[in-house]
């Protein structure tokens, strides 16, 4: 059996207010978190003081990158804690939604690295790009943790951020 993981943002980004991530696995079980606004302060000052890595010629492309990487980092917590709960299993079918026009590669190479230790059966080709439909089960789950709908999100696993782990995995 293949598991099949669908990854999409709900909200502008870590800049913005509101700014959730949600996967949900199979077509049934959603994972997902809005991100708090102490997590996006700290990380945006741990940015700003030059301690994530990321360097760039331009301060465009530098903030660009950060915002890719925070993202990126988030998608594979969530990831991390859905393979967590599955226990074990050997194929899967990663579906992240293109939020950010011509850095896919990125994403899936930060994906990659990380997920591929904990699943080591994980190839490149089993991460790919998408645009989902609407309505959808991943559209409605995103606008509830993006609203913090506390009815619907009874219905969902919410990730608890260790901002240490965060920051980890963005300074790779």
């Amino acid at each position: 059996m293949i598991n099949l993981f669908q990854i999409d943002k709900s909200g502008g980004d870590l800049f913005e207010k509101d700014y959730s991530i949600v996967l949900v696995v199979n077509a049934k079980k959603v994972y997902g978190i809005n991100i708090a606004q102490n997590i996006k302060e700290d990380v945006i000052y741990q940015y700003k003081q030059g301690n994530l890595n990321i360097d760039n010629l331009s301060d465009k492309k530098r903030k660009n990158r950060f915002r890719l990487r925070f993202h990126t980092a988030i998608v594979i917590k969530l990831l991390e804690k859905a393979l967590k709960d599955l226990g074990k299993i050997d194929k899967v079918n990663i579906q992240i939604c293109n939020d950010f026009d011509g850095h896919f590669h990125e994403i899936k190479d930060m994906v990659f690295k990380n997920i591929s230790k904990i699943l080591p059966s994980l190839k490149q080709e089993d991460i790919v790009q998408t645009k989902f439909s609407k309505p959808s089960l991943i559209d409605s789950a995103g606008k509830a943790f993006r609203n913090k709908n506390k009815e619907e999100l009874k219905n969902y696993i919410t990730l608890e951020l260790n901002i240490k782990e965060l920051i980890k995995i963005i300074k790779k």
